[in-house]
């Protein structure tokens, strides 16, 4: 059963006129610490405080996250996406940057990238907006078996929801999670897919590193994605058990999204990633 939803937000600047600056301008900073919920269901950048509209920024917006683990993550938002407008979904922040349950500190810079004659920065009015679920459901995780005294471990998982197309300025990793995954028998199928029936293979721009802890406490590791093509999907790759022996039980996956190449515009992204064993 779905849960109801409240917000919470947190005005991050009021709307801003146009200006002219020289390239390459920072025009705004703001660094703030928020709360994040462990029954948040997302977080967005909103024009508004209800979370409902894209807000927009002339030219993009850097954001720094700093977790109450004291990693940082950090990412470059609009440069993908037509000049002077909205966000689009790259706005939904939580499928972008991971967000852990605690203390989250956030730096954002508004910057101007072109210096063209006239007006050349603006930006609307920005909210960080956290949508919170009343009670947690983690029916999204429900397998079809659990490892006996492990509740939390089944056959299927999800790792992530889709992290929207963004740019990142350095090499390095913009997700890294650990979960666990029930294997109902040595041999077993295990696959990355899109969606939690496991048919479909998942698509990373550019790779991931997972490493697999096996009941009998042996670790594995593989690099997905890093032969195919570009952005692509990753074909027969996404049939993790034919790269990783996994054994009969509970096992602890640990994947990190990694982004190794930063071209302009948009260098790192994902599809949904769920694991599946059968």
């Amino acid at each position: 059963m779905n849960q109801q939803s409240f917000t919470r937000s947190i005005l991050v600047a009021p709307a801003i006129n146009f200006g002219h600056g020289p390239q390459d301008h920072m025009f705004f900073s703001k660094e703030l610490s928020i709360e994040v919920d462990e029954n948040m269901r997302s977080l967005v950048i909103s024009q508004d405080p209800t979370g409902k509209i894209p807000a927009g920024i002339l030219d993009f917006v850097r954001i720094s996250v700093t977790g109450p683990d004291g990693k940082t993550l950090q990412a470059e938002l609009n440069h993908n996406d037509h000049y002077d407008q909205p966000l689009g979904e790259q706005y939904v922040l939580s499928n972008i940057l991971y967000f852990k349950p605690g203390t989250n500190r956030i730096r954002f810079e508004f910057w101007s990238h072109y210096a063209p004659p006239g007006p050349n920065y603006a930006s609307t009015a920005v909210f960080l907006v956290q949508f919170i679920d009343d009670t947690n459901n983690d029916n999204d995780n429900e397998g079809g078996g659990c490892e006996p005294g492990h509740p939390d471990c089944k056959n299927r998982v999800q790792v992530t929801q889709a992290i929207a197309g963004h740019h990142m300025p350095v090499a390095g990793s913009f997700l890294t999670r650990t979960v666990r995954l029930h294997v109902p028998k040595n041999g077993s199928r295990v696959v990355m897919s899109t969606d939690r029936t496991g048919s479909s293979p998942f698509g990373i721009d550019d790779w991931v590193n997972v490493t697999v802890k096996s009941p009998s406490g042996k670790v594995h590791k593989g690099r997905i994605s890093e032969n195919d093509a570009f952005g692509k999907k990753i074909g027969e790759q996404w049939i993790l058990s034919n790269i990783i022996p996994f054994e009969a039980g509970c096992h602890e996956v640990t994947c990190e999204l990694w982004n190794q190449f930063v071209p302009h515009g948009s260098n790192a992204g994902s599809s949904a990633i769920w694991l599946v064993s059968s």
